[in-house]
């Protein structure tokens, strides 16, 4: 009977700790794919494709000035904001996560206006990342 119960929590264990592995490693995952189509949707102007991971709402900001959108508007305004600067190059600066469990990454927009700088912050909603804040300030 002891090792009954032993074995029950050691079985108890491994499978909690696959279970956290497999979370961990979707997750990191998804940040990858993210990063990816972040750095190409900067790059190429098409926002259509970094979209699928906003959730129904993104805050998005240029120069300071916040506005939370609904999903199909923040497409839009981003996609307006690429047309207007023509993106040269983008390029991931720095990334790191909060204290209260944000990703985020910083990178930088070469546009034929300029340069641009991009601050995305990424949660994980219900197991899935969705970008939550999008932040654009010209150099």
């Amino acid at each position: 009977m002891k090792f009954n119960i032993m074995y029950l929590r050691m079985v108890k264990k491994i499978a909690c700790t696959f279970v956290l592995l497999t979370v961990v490693v979707s997750f990191a995952s998804a940040q990858d794919d993210i990063v990816k189509c972040l750095k190409s949707s900067f790059k190429s102007g098409n926002i259509k494709e970094l979209s699928q991971y906003m959730g129904s709402r993104t805050e998005i900001a240029f120069n300071g000035d916040k506005k939370i959108y609904e999903k199909a508007s923040a497409e839009q305004i981003l996609g307006n904001f690429l047309l207007e600067n023509k993106p040269k190059d983008f390029q991931i600066l720095h990334q790191g996560a909060s204290k209260e469990g944000l990703k985020f990454y910083i990178g930088e927009m070469t546009a034929a206006t300029g340069i641009h700088r991009v601050l995305v912050y990424l949660r994980n909603n219900d197991g899935k990342v969705l970008i939550e804040t999008i932040d654009i300030s010209k150099e």
